[in-house]
């Protein structure tokens, strides 16, 4: 896995957001910092080249569940990138007594039944226990 560094400009409207791309953090930060003037305008956010992806008719979802009373609080599509890497490796936690959960599936109505389906798994086999609780982050 190879990191980038992107210089965004977030203080100068109708400038280009994205102003330098470099693949060295000290590159990035000697970039922001070369005018005195310039310091502070520009943030520097991390990302990781060529991040693995997947293309295909499924569509990443994310499922909340309350066990307590047996609802869907919701499902619904996910469209940043960084849950739908969640939804790659079916990241499960647990907020209060609901659970987020990150899946592929073809539709919402096939999410709903495989987050069904794994919550009823996690409570049969008390996986749902190891979960640590994310209220506070």
């Amino acid at each position: 896995m190879k990191t980038i560094y992107i210089v965004c400009n977030n203080h100068i409207p109708n400038e280009d957001y994205i102003v330098a791309v470099f693949d060295q953090p000290e590159m990035a930060t000697a970039f922001t910092e070369r005018l005195p003037a310039l310091k502070g305008r520009y943030e520097i956010i991390e990302k990781e080249l060529n991040p693995f992806f997947i293309g295909s008719d499924l569509q990443p979802y994310l499922v909340v569940l309350r066990p307590s009373d047996n609802t869907y609080l919701t499902v619904e599509p996910i469209y940043a990138f960084d849950e739908e890497q969640e939804a790659f490796h079916e990241v499960v936690s647990k907020v209060d007594e609901d659970f987020f959960m990150y899946m592929y599936a073809k539709n919402w109505k096939e999410a709903g039944i495989k987050g069904r389906k794994r919550l009823e798994e996690m409570l049969a086999n008390g996986e749902w226990m190891l979960l640590k609780d994310i209220t506070d982050r």
